[in-house]
């Protein structure tokens, strides 16, 4: 009997040793982990930053330069899409069918409206001081494709 106590009792404790070995090697997996992940963030912080310099250099942000483009109609058009320096911009028309784009100098700024069979009338209802349009045009009318409406001159 006191050899099965004895033997038991290591039974119990190497299994206590595996379970604190278990622990610590989570533990470290985790240390790992948020270091990884720590450094992968300053990464991020870092493209970022450099990415905000580069961008910033286009223009002041304390004096944004803005455009305000609009439909000339009462219809609304939700799938006309903004198309900046050949990019697709998440931009959507409002309920009073304008919008407000940020611009730097040269940015051309085209609508795609193949998506719809109508004449769609869209015009430049306002820009910042500075801000010109070297195509000279506020206006242009859509049907069925795309058409450049300015070329940014700041």
């Amino acid at each position: 009997m006191n050899d099965h106590g004895r033997a038991v009792k290591q039974k119990k404790y190497l299994l206590i040793e595996k379970f604190i070995v278990v622990i610590i090697m989570f533990m470290f997996i985790l240390l790992i982990g948020f270091n990884t992940v720590r450094a992968y963030n300053y990464y991020i912080m870092a493209r970022f930053s450099e990415f905000n310099a580069i961008y910033d250099s286009k223009g002041d942000v304390s004096s944004r330069n803005i455009i305000e483009i609009g439909i000339e109609e009462n219809k609304a058009y939700p799938m006309l899409e903004i198309i900046i320096n050949g990019e697709l911009f998440d931009y959507n028309f409002e309920e009073n069918n304008q919008i407000i784009i940020t611009v730097y100098d040269g940015d051309v700024i085209q609508i795609n409206g193949s998506m719809y069979d109508d004449n769609i009338k869209i015009g430049i209802k306002d820009m910042s001081p500075g801000v010109g349009n070297i195509l000279n045009n506020n206006h242009i009318i859509l049907k069925e494709n795309i058409s450049t409406l300015a070329i940014i001159k700041i």
